[in-house]
């Protein structure tokens, strides 16, 4: 065998240096350790800390993890503010950078609406015959804030008090609708025309929707937004500053 001029073994024509071998070698587990490193990194916080949700990163909260959340993340890093202390070892740190990160760009989730009367729950539809002639279905003007009140012949002045003047006010911001609990169309249609009302006039005359809506007194006002959830609900004579202030919460909710 000869020798040559370069230190290793000679197999094929080809040289091997041990050094380079190694070096190799060296970077190959550099590699994979990097590799399970950031497994580890990334992947154990998931794992251990799964009750962090996406909520806990909206700081500012406006409904999604954003620019603005890793701002006030950034101001709070190295302090021990709770807030911000998403693993909960009273520091907020790499680690908690890590879970942040996570949620960056999600939105959170609104829990379902349930159906009902109350605040905050979505009205349930209605279908009812109109002064002239028609059906008005509720759920046909989903997308739209609603104005809603049930009124009746017996006292129609203090019923549909300021009710014009909101109209006028709103324009069509909102879709009006007015049910009334008595039996004769001919009577409210003529009531109707000879004041010109010209939004919709419904007549619940075996008072179905009114039982479930829970009206036990009239006037009663219902102001839905334009998911038909129920943001405000008035019963007896309101103010117009009262109706409009009402309104308004509908159409910007």
């Amino acid at each position: 065998m000869k020798l040559g001029t370069h230190t290793g073994a000679i197999s094929d024509g080809h040289r091997i240096s041990p050094i380079g071998t190694r070096t190799l070698k060296g970077v190959t587990m550099l590699k994979a350790m990097f590799k399970y490193m950031v497994m580890a990194i990334v992947i154990l916080p998931v794992y251990v800390y799964a009750e962090t949700t996406v909520a806990d990163c909206d700081f500012n909260n406006n409904g999604h993890v954003d620019f603005g959340d890793f701002l006030a993340f950034a101001q709070a890093f190295g302090t021990n503010q709770s807030q911000f202390d998403l693993d909960g070892n009273d520091s907020v740190d790499f680690q908690d950078f890590l879970l942040f990160v996570q949620f960056f760009g999600q939105k959170i989730n609104p829990a379902p609406v349930p159906d009902g009367v109350q605040l905050g729950e979505r009205l349930p539809d209605f279908t009812l015959d109109t002064i002239i002639g028609t059906t008005f279905n509720l759920y046909e003007y989903r997308g739209k804030p609603v104005f809603l009140n049930f009124w009746s012949m017996y006292n129609p002045v203090n019923d549909l008090l300021y009710v014009d003047e909101l109209r006028h006010t709103i324009g069509d911001q909102m879709q009006f609708v007015s049910v009334t609990v008595d039996e004769s169309s001919l009577s409210v249609k003529k009531y109707v025309e000879v004041h010109n009302y010209t939004w919709t006039f419904v007549i619940d005359s075996d008072e179905d929707v009114s039982k479930r809506y829970n009206i036990s007194e009239i006037p009663v006002f219902i102001f839905l937004n334009s998911k038909g959830v129920i943001v405000q609900r008035l019963h007896g004579r309101q103010s117009l500053v009262q109706l409009l202030k009402s309104a308004k919460q509908a159409i910007n909710d």
